[in-house]
């Protein structure tokens, strides 16, 4: 197991490390249940986008769009802004 010294680590040594875990993460989700509310906010996001009000965006895009902003979902409720 690799031990990772966070706090010493630079924004970007953190980002590229969120970015491989995430990366290895997704790779196989069979085991992962989504949670309760997840298939309401895809419907919702569906009617939005046949209804032209929601337009795709890749991720480095919308990465550079919003600054870099990281947002950690519930319950972790936590925010970061990378600045960039």
């Amino acid at each position: 197991m690799i031990t990772l010294e966070i706090d010493n680590m630079s924004r970007v040594e953190k980002l590229q490390t969120m970015e491989t875990l995430w990366t290895d993460l997704s790779k196989d989700d069979s085991g992962i249940e989504s949670p309760s509310w997840h298939q309401d906010a895809l419907k919702e996001t569906e009617q939005r986008a046949s209804l032209g009000l929601e337009q795709p965006i890749n991720w480095k895009n919308a990465k550079q769009y919003f600054g870099a902003y990281v947002v950690i979902a519930p319950p972790h409720k936590a925010t970061v802004r990378i600045e960039t």
